[in-house]
């Protein structure tokens, strides 16, 4: 476990974590999941909302505009 976690806080190789900007528009939780690993491979595991980072949260949970989320994912660009 403690290897999975050194790999996701490094950016040494392969998939690490990433804050991202929210949704154009509101959405829940679980269909930005889907969406993201569709469209870019990546895990959302948390949605940040003010100073507040949710992880893992309801699948029903409106994420919005504002909020920003937290992804594993290959290197951003």
């Amino acid at each position: 476990l403690m290897q999975a976690m050194m790999d996701l806080l490094t950016l040494r190789r392969g998939q690490t974590l990433h804050r991202l900007p929210g949704p154009k528009t509101a959405m829940p939780f679980g269909a930005l999941l889907g969406q993201l690993k569709a469209e870019r491979n990546a895990l959302l595991i948390g949605v940040e909302v003010g100073q507040e980072m949710e992880i893992n949260p309801a699948h029903d949970l409106v994420v919005n505009p504002d909020d920003h989320l937290l992804v594993i994912s290959d290197p951003v660009e």
